[in-house]
């Protein structure tokens, strides 16, 4: 994989710059900015494309969370049913899958 291209250099270590991104997607979630926040997963999405399992896995919840919110119950299903086939053992995700169906 790419290597990642961290977005503040020299200026925060790399999970200090991912709990800051986690902390501005939930302030937009908080304030029904939806669009603002999808599109911000995108761009990190796109940039970081060498981030780790553990964080991409937690941004696209955050981005199932984004579709849900904004009823786009299509895109946040399918989102889910193919996060629940890469790991059929997380009981968070089938939750996530029955509360969305």
């Amino acid at each position: 994989p790419p290597a990642a291209i961290p977005l503040l250099p020299d200026l925060l270590y790399d999970d200090d710059q991912f709990q800051m991104l986690l902390t501005v997607l939930r302030v937009l979630l908080a304030k029904e900015r939806y669009d603002e926040a999808e599109q911000l997963m995108q761009t990190v999405l796109s940039i970081r494309a060498g981030m780790d399992q553990t964080q991409r896995g937690q941004l696209k919840v955050l981005a199932l969370d984004i579709q849900r919110r904004k009823s786009d119950y299509v895109v946040a299903c399918e989102t889910i049913r193919v996060a629940c086939m890469q790991q059929p053992e997380s009981p968070s995700l089938w939750n996530c899958f029955a509360h969305i169906t």
